[in-house]
């Protein structure tokens, strides 16, 4: 049972981190300082980090899988077996290079989960030698590639059109509904059935009804409706009404997501309060946090 406790978070609260505080960020950090070692000593305080995040998804797998099953003598086998719980990811493609917030917060919490559990990551590929493959098994992440053609205009217009019949948002939603994704996760399904589906940002939610049963966790980068409304506005005749239109509809799979979802994990406040008001069960605040020690050798005032 030692995969299902839950430990203390108070020892994993901040990370001694001796350096100076640089002004510079980025909106992945969420304006969180830099770590410069040249300059001054002090502490980096990171009260959320992705050990924290490994801890609480420890309780994530309690609460889920524990409270849940009827008879404990599985979670006994289990243990006995020294089986790890299976975490099935879905994701539209893969967390590399390390260029955005997205793929920096996807790759940093695949990273840690792969060290405590069976991680099966299906991602959508569209190059035989992606060099993301090579670079996430060298960090012990295991990633199931879905091979499709690359996006053209031709065929992303008949994705536009068939969101539209379907009544599913295209932006951020149906683009990634992919048959070479779906065809991966129903072989995936079939080798094992996963402890977990861990949904990566909102649109794998287009494949819920390949794993209507399974537990779901999400982890949502943002709050897409609102994202899709804010540009709207910005935009003129007839694209804003389009937008507009994407922005109700992904409310509408947002709520979904919030009744489907047994645990949502957010990067802010204003977005876990979003998720919560939609109806979210449990809804956690997993802030992203600053690796400090991917600066120690930056140049001077960098």
């Amino acid at each position: 049972q030692r995969w299902v406790a839950s430990e203390p978070l108070n020892d994993f609260r901040s990370t001694r981190c001796t350096g100076s505080m640089s002004t510079s960020t980025s909106s992945f950090w969420d304006d969180q300082p830099v770590c410069d070692h040249h300059r001054r000593q002090t502490d980096c305080q990171r009260s959320k980090t992705i050990v924290e995040f490994t801890l609480r998804f420890r309780v994530v797998l309690k609460m889920t899988l524990v409270s849940e099953i009827s008879s404990p003598s599985s979670i006994v086998q289990a243990a006995s077996d020294q089986a790890k719980p299976d975490v099935l990811v879905i994701t539209s493609e893969i967390p590399w290079p390390l260029n955005t917030g997205g793929h920096l917060r996807s790759f940093h919490i695949l990273k840690a989960l792969s060290r405590q559990f069976n991680v099966r990551v299906i991602a959508g590929v569209d190059l035989a030698d992606d060099p993301g493959l090579r670079a996430l098994g060298r960090h012990g992440i295991r990633v199931l590639p879905a091979f499709h053609k690359k996006r053209n205009p031709v065929s992303e217009l008949g994705r536009v059109a068939s969101s539209l019949v379907r009544e599913e948002p295209y932006v951020m939603f149906h683009r990634h509904n992919r048959p070479a994704m779906r065809r991966e996760i129903r072989k995936q399904l079939a080798e094992r059935t996963p402890d977990i589906v861990y949904l990566d940002h909102l649109d794998p939610l287009a494949f819920r009804g390949l794993f209507p049963k399974a537990r779901v966790v999400a982890d949502l980068h943002n709050v897409y409706s609102t994202l899709a409304s804010r540009v709207a506005t910005e935009r003129a005749f007839p694209a804003n009404l389009y937008l507009h239109n994407e922005a109700r509809l992904l409310s509408y799979m947002e709520k979904q997501l919030a009744a489907a979802a047994s645990v949502i994990m957010t990067v802010s406040e204003t977005e876990q309060e979003y998720f919560q008001n939609l109806g979210g069960r449990v809804v956690r605040l997993v802030p992203n946090g600053v690796d400090c020690a991917a600066f120690n050798q930056s140049p001077i005032g960098r």
